[in-house]
């Protein structure tokens, strides 16, 4: 290594040290190759470190040549309050950090050139701190947020960001206090991704934070589990343009998912969730409404009552910011009628993706008034394949359940009785999506 690293001169280095060991002390053998890395801290671009704090303190510590590190990927094993201070002469000023379980309070970091961060199990306090104090940042991405450490203290108003433009908070058990988005506003975020988890108290903040920031959005995620949730959150959060929906089918979950599914289906008045593009839901049981609302959501999208222009606010909401016809390019992939311009009553649903967690009868879901919805569907334009979990296709071809006849795939299948279970998927998507 000693000599390689010699003849590659001043060519930029990327390090990655790897340990399973967690904690206690490493042998002294990674010693030397540590004090060979850090006499060419100089060339140090990217840096990633996975395994003890003793790497990063053995690696980083009073280090001569501040490294110009681009790229910072630190997954300590066992950080402890005990663990050693790292000193430094400078701070280190990634552009990039990924972290997971990383004390910033030990280490000199600095954030003017961050424009990328991703992060797990990192308290709220420590997130808004890089935030405000990374004003290139521009893509944030959480996971597993903890509650505030009180290391640094809590804005007392919000922290406009003007640069951050996506924004991902996923499988966050939060209530008020651990909620980032009250200390929040962010005017140029176009893509948001949030994992909501069955709590109406930080649904509201979501919806506040994104009535004060009034960004135009893009592309808008949302996670959502069912569990003790209120009706009609829909109508609440109308730019979503991706919805992922994780339900089950106890204390009366599935009424809230056929309640959710009738209003995709509604042919009449302001549509729910116009922006949809993609459908995302997980569920253990296919339960009998389920089909034939999906089918309605359908020749909803695919059939709607076309409009004049003078009535294009009944049946479009226009994103803040944009024209109707601004609106009308991005949610219709339509091509615009000619003079006088039509509407459809439509959203530009073309992805349903359905993934049972546990399971489900394939004698119960594909009887012959199932398949008669699935031609229609097909006939509608839909490409609908059904698959399942091991990626296998099980929707041989449209064309061999016209007849309304059993699946090819049924034959010699022992499908068992009614408790014998069979787990898939199913991907709905437009002939003519990208």
């Amino acid at each position: 290594m000693k000599e390689w690293l010699r003849r590659s001169g001043t060519v930029p280095l990327s390090l990655t040290l790897h340990s399973n060991v967690r904690q206690g002390a490493q042998p002294p053998t990674y010693l030397p190759v540590i004090d060979l890395l850090r006499s060419h801290s100089g060339r140090w671009n990217q840096v990633k470190i996975c395994g003890p704090w003793r790497f990063l303190y053995e690696l980083f510590n009073n280090l001569e040549h501040i490294p110009p590190i681009a790229t910072f990927e630190a997954k300590p094993r066992d950080v402890r309050s005990e663990s050693e201070h790292i000193d430094m002469l400078e701070p280190i000023c990634p552009k990039e950090f990924t972290s997971r379980i990383f004390p910033l309070e030990k280490m000199p970091l600095q954030w003017n050139n961050l424009t990328l961060l991703n992060a797990k199990m990192m308290c709220m306090d420590d997130v808004l701190h890089i935030i405000s104090n990374a004003n290139g940042l521009l893509d944030c991405t959480v996971k597993n947020m903890l509650d505030s450490s009180g290391k640094y203290p809590l804005p007392t108003k919000p922290i406009v960001h003007h640069g951050l433009n996506r924004f991902k908070i996923s499988r966050t058990y939060s209530n008020f206090s651990s909620n980032v988005f009250p200390y929040q506003v962010l005017p140029s975020l176009d893509t948001p991704d949030y994992d909501f988890v069955c709590d109406p108290e930080a649904f509201n903040l979501l919806v506040s934070f994104l009535d004060r920031s009034r960004p135009s959005l893009q592309t808008f995620t949302f996670t959502y589990s069912f569990e003790s949730v209120f009706s009609s959150w829909y109508e609440r959060m109308p730019k979503i343009t991706h919805l992922n929906i994780h339900c089950w089918d106890y204390h009366g979950i599935f009424p809230m998912t056929e309640e959710l599914f009738k209003a995709l289906a509604r042919p009449t008045g302001h549509p729910v969730l116009p922006h949809l593009r993609k459908l995302l839901i997980s569920i253990n049981r296919m339960p009998n409404f389920f089909w034939p609302l999906l089918c309605d959501i359908f020749r909803d999208t695919q059939e709607g009552p076309e409009i004049s222009e003078d009535d294009v606010g009944a049946a479009i909401t226009p994103v803040d910011g944009m024209s109707t016809d601004d609106t009308d390019a991005i949610i219709s992939p339509f091509t615009s009628p000619p003079t006088p311009r039509l509407y459809r009553r439509r959203r530009p649903l073309d992805q349903i993706y359905i993934r049972p967690s546990v399971g489900t009868n394939l004698n119960l879901m594909m009887d012959e008034s199932i398949l008669n919805m699935v031609v229609n569907i097909q006939r509608s334009g839909i490409l609908l394949e059904v698959v399942d979990l091991d990626g296998k296709d099980m929707l041989v071809s449209a064309s061999r359940i016209c007849d309304l006849q059993k699946l090819p795939f049924w034959t010699g299948m022992d499908m068992g009785g009614e408790n014998e279970m069979f787990s898939y998927s199913v991907y709905i998507e437009s002939p003519s999506s990208p």
